[in-house]
């Protein structure tokens, strides 16, 4: 993965490309999702059903203190989204709402929602870790050029942001009804 990526997307990240992050030894997608999740380039957007997947499915394979420090650095790196708007679409797993609902609630943002099992969602609404990462290094090229413009449009988007809406994530509550008592990042 490129260091200097300027990018900045938004994205729902599915609980499996997070384990799948962590389970594996090798360079991977989900490994690199979670890096420029990590280094600020992916803005993970959530909801607190969404905290809550994260973390039960998390401690079925992790310490409590990996568990910890995972959910806190998506929490600071992110944004909680509010107001979500129910869906009407069927889903056989009843776990995989939130991630929908929080995507189509943020629409506004064009978040993606990364996932490694597409067929659980409605078709062409999620995009597979690999896809992700190949289309932020493809824009990055271009935002290479207007790197100032770039970020200071975002930050103008980030400033902006409907605060009934969207919450930055290291402003929230959200941590403090898990064990993730730590201090907070910024």
């Amino acid at each position: 993965m490129n260091n200097d990526m300027l990018i900045i997307a938004f994205a729902v990240i599915d609980t499996n490309v997070i384990v799948a992050s962590m389970l594996g030894n090798k360079e991977s997608a989900t490994k690199d999702i979670m890096n420029l999740v990590d280094r600020g380039n992916i803005i993970p957007l959530f909801d607190d059903r969404i905290i809550d997947e994260y973390y039960d499915v998390l401690s079925r394979f992790f310490t409590e203190d990996i568990v910890c420090e995972k959910l806190t650095d998506i929490v600071n790196n992110g944004l909680l989204v509010s107001n979500i708007e129910e869906t009407k679409e069927y889903f056989k797993d009843k776990d995989d709402i939130p991630f929908f609902e929080v995507k189509e609630t943020a629409k506004e943002l064009d978040p993606y929602l990364i996932t490694g099992n597409q067929k659980d969602f409605p078709e062409n609404t999620t995009k597979t870790p690999a896809f992700v990462i190949d289309v932020l290094k493809y824009l990055n090229n271009f935002i290479i050029k207007n790197k100032e413009q770039y970020l200071d449009d975002i930050d103008n988007l980030l400033k902006s942001l409907d605060k009934s809406k969207y919450t930055f994530g290291w402003d929230s509550n959200l941590l403090e009804k898990y064990c993730c008592q730590k201090e907070k990042a910024r």
